[in-house]
């Protein structure tokens, strides 16, 4: 089968008192079906990868979350994409990042690579930048 690269990818970002939810939704822009690596659309819950870059005045907010050594991935560790159709994912930023107490002012995007299935090729996938205050 033939796959599609031209997956976009936008974030939402709304804090609360539970922690700093980040929606991400990846839209198909083709008409073919588009492939999309598990782990790093956060599909399987919590994050597994430094996928996002968040920034406060105070510098960067360090990713303090697991790092998984995987092996290369194989069919089962996409999720497809149909033509024209969306996933949305929805994952807590303060489970995997360590953000500092007291508020802040916080800039923060998506950013990852998505390997080929069946494509020798990488893919980058990289969000719009949200802004947001939050105090934690």
């Amino acid at each position: 089968m033939q796959f599609s690269y031209d997956l976009a990818v936008y974030l939402e970002v709304h804090p609360s008192a539970q922690g700093v939810w980040a929606t991400l939704y990846f839209p198909n822009l083709s008409d073919r079906p588009a492939a999309l690596l598990k782990w790093i659309a956060c599909f399987e819950g919590p994050i597994q990868n430094n996928v996002f870059i968040i920034d406060s005045e105070l510098g960067s907010v360090p990713y303090t979350g697991r790092m998984t050594k995987r092996r290369p991935p194989t069919s089962k560790d996409f999720v497809i994409v149909a033509p024209g159709g969306k996933l949305s994912y929805r994952v807590n930023l303060a489970t995997a990042y360590g953000f500092p107490p007291g508020k802040h002012h916080y800039r923060v995007r998506y950013f990852a690579f998505n390997p080929g299935l069946n494509d020798p090729k990488i893919h980058q996938l990289q969000s719009n930048e949200v802004e947001f205050d939050a105090s934690m």
